[in-house]
């Protein structure tokens, strides 16, 4: 019980905001996923859509929006409206190492997104044809020495992680290897 006048009307103003608020959500959500099909993003998207549907009584639609290494996909969720219907699984690329690196990314991660959880890690792996004739990283790297520029490697995307990490590998192996950039990890 409250003691006071003063403490009744906090009590009853604690309450109003709920009474005058609509009940959430009252349209589809929308789910953005920033690379293409079948990378471990769009899988685990894939996933929790039916899931997040049946719990909510709404329809969550996962939508691909694919480009510029996950940056795409994130800008469109920057630049919706703030009011809980457009999500996004975004990379470490999209955001982090991009608004850092490139002084054009269209959104400032810190101030126009705001962080729910944890979704996706994917670690990074150096994997080669199995009829390589390569069965260590060392192989790897003095094929490389021996023939500069005649390597490549692919990512997801300049700026990504796999990107950044097959970068670290040139410059602390001192190789020349050429990047091939793809627009998902699928």
């Amino acid at each position: 019980m409250l003691a006071t006048p003063f403490g009744a009307l906090l009590g009853a103003l604690q309450v109003l905001p709920a009474a005058a608020q609509k009940a959430y959500p009252t349209q589809a959500i929308r789910f953005i996923v920033t690379f293409t099909v079948s990378g471990p993003s769009e899988i685990v998207a894939r996933t929790i859509a039916p899931p997040m549907s049946a719990t909510l009584g709404q329809r969550v639609p996962v939508e691909n929006r694919v480009g510029a290494g996950g940056v795409t996909g994130v800008d469109i969720t920057a630049k919706s409206t703030p009011d809980g219907y457009t999500f996004a699984i975004g990379s470490a690329g999209a955001l982090a190492i991009s608004p850092n690196l490139d002084r054009g990314t269209p959104y400032d991660p810190l101030c126009d997104l705001a962080p729910i959880t944890l979704a996706v890690l994917a670690p990074e792996r150096l994997a080669v044809p199995g009829v390589s004739p390569f069965q260590t990283m060392q192989e790897v790297v003095a094929a490389a020495r021996a023939r500069p520029g005649a390597a490549n490697f692919g990512s997801t995307g300049s700026g990504s992680m796999p990107h950044l990490a097959a970068e670290q590998l040139r410059a602390a192996a001192g190789i020349d290897i050429v990047h091939i950039s793809y627009n998902s990890g699928g």
